[in-house]
């Protein structure tokens, strides 16, 4: 792993995190940080492209995968029920 061997890289990632909610970072903060203003933007192809959670461990990342794919469920059914 490179950030083991590399103590730039390492200092790097740190400053990459965000800002913690008391003693811990909650899923929920990380992607309200990441993805500001998301229920607006969620049908826009550049908004979304542009941003990215990155995360040491798999079930991080599928964690943080299905809050986000839930977000967008939840605002195609809101959508869904405007058009009927």
């Amino acid at each position: 792993m490179r950030a083991r061997t590399d103590q730039s890289f390492s200092e790097f990632l740190l400053r990459l995190t965000v800002k913690h909610c008391y003693d811990a970072i909650s899923e929920e903060s990380i992607i309200k940080e990441i993805f500001p203003s998301l229920q607006e933007n969620v049908t826009t192809t550049k908004y979304v492209t542009e941003r990215a959670i990155l995360a040491s461990i798999n079930a991080h990342v599928d964690n943080l995968n299905d809050k986000l794919i839930s977000l967008f469920q939840v605002k195609s059914r809101y959508l869904i029920a405007l058009t009927q």
